[in-house]
C-alpha cells in the first residue's frame, strides 16, 4: 500500500476538483432527498397543515416534483459517471507513474553494468598495452638476431662459404619460437577484438534501451520524473565507453599492424 502511495499522490488540484464534485453530488442528493419526501407526502395526501390544494393542483404539484425528482437524479448520475472517469484517470496516471518508477530502476541498473563494462574495458586497454609492449621486445629481439645472425654468417660464410649448423639451428629456433609467440599474440589480438565488438554491440543496445525508457508520454496528471537525469547521465556514460571502444579498435589495428611488419621481418630472414 505504501509503494501505492510513493507512486502517486494527488497533487492540490485534484483534491480540490474531487472534494467539488463530491460536495456537488451531496448537495444532488441531499435535494433529491427532499424531492422524494415532498413527492411522498403528496402522494400519501400529508399536507393538511398547508393550503389545502385542487386535484388539478395537485395533479400538476405531482408532475413538477416528478420532473425536478428526474432532473436531479440525472446530475447525480452525471457528476457519479465525472466522478468515475477521475478515478480511472488517477489509476491510469498511477500505472503510468508505476511504468516510469521501472525505467528508472532500468536505467539505474544499465547504470551499473556499464559501470562493470568500463572497468573491463579499462583492464582491456592494460592487457592491450602488455601485448603492445610484448611486441616491441619481440621486435628489438627480431633485429638482435637478424644484426647477429648476419655477423655471424659473413665470418662463417667467408671461412667455409656457408652458415655453421649451430648458427643456423639457434636462429631457426629463434624464429620458430618468436612465430608462435607472435601467433599467440595475434590470437589475443583477435581475441580482444570480438570482445570489444561485443561490448559494443551491448552498449548501442543499453542506449536504445535507455532511449526508449526517457520516451516522453502524456499522462493525464504530470509528475516529476527521476528518469529524465539518469537516462541522460546514462546516455553520457554509453557515449564515453563507445569512443573508449573506439580507441580500443584503433589500438587493435594498430597491433595488427605491427605483427604483419613483424612477420614480413621473420620471413626476411628466414630467407
Amino acid at each position: 500500500m505504501r509503494g501505492k502511495e510513493r507512486g502517486h499522490e494527488p497533487n492540490f488540484e485534484e483534491k480540490v476538483a474531487e472534494r467539488r464534485e463530491r460536495r456537488e453530488l451531496e448537495d444532488v442528493q441531499a435535494t433529491i432527498a427532499s424531492l422524494e419526501k415532498q413527492l411522498a407526502e403528496a402522494q400519501g395526501g400529508k399536507g393538511s397543515s398547508k393550503q389545502q390544494l385542487t386535484p388539478k393542483a395537485e395533479k400538476e404539484q405531482l408532475k413538477a416534483l416528478q420532473k425536478q425528482l428526474k432532473e436531479e437524479r440525472k446530475k447525480v448520475a452525471e457528476l457519479e459517471a465525472e466522478i468515475a472517469e477521475q478515478v480511472v484517470a488517477r489509476e491510469r496516471a498511477e500505472t503510468e507513474l508505476v511504468k516510469r518508477e521501472s525505467a528508472a530502476k532500468l536505467v539505474e541498473e544499465k547504470e551499473a553494468e556499464l559501470k562493470e563494462v568500463q572497468e573491463e574495458l579499462k583492464s582491456k586497454e592494460v592487457e592491450l598495452e602488455d601485448i603492445n609492449g610484448k611486441i616491441v621486445i619481440l621486435e628489438g629481439t627480431l633485429q638482435r638476431l637478424r644484426t647477429r645472425a648476419a655477423g655471424q654468417g659473413e665470418d662463417e660464410h667467408s671461412a667455409h662459404g656457408e652458415f655453421p649448423d649451430g648458427v643456423e639451428r639457434k636462429a631457426s629456433s629463434d624464429l620458430d619460437a618468436m612465430e608462435r609467440e607472435l601467433s599467440q599474440v595475434q590470437a589475443r589480438i583477435e581475441e580482444e577484438t570480438r570482445k570489444a565488438d561485443e561490448l559494443e554491440k551491448e552498449l548501442r543496445d543499453v542506449q536504445a534501451e535507455i532511449e526508449a525508457s526517457a520516451d516522453p508520454s502524456p499522462i493525464p496528471t504530470p509528475q516529476p520524473s527521476v528518469s529524465s537525469a539518469s537516462s541522460a547521465h546514462s546516455a553520457f556514460v554509453a557515449q564515453r565507453l563507445l569512443n573508449i571502444i573506439n580507441e580500443s579498435n584503433k589500438t587493435v589495428n594498430t597491433l595488427r599492424e605491427e605483427n604483419v611488419s613483424l612477420l614480413m621481418q621473420i620471413a626476411g630472414v628466414a630467407q
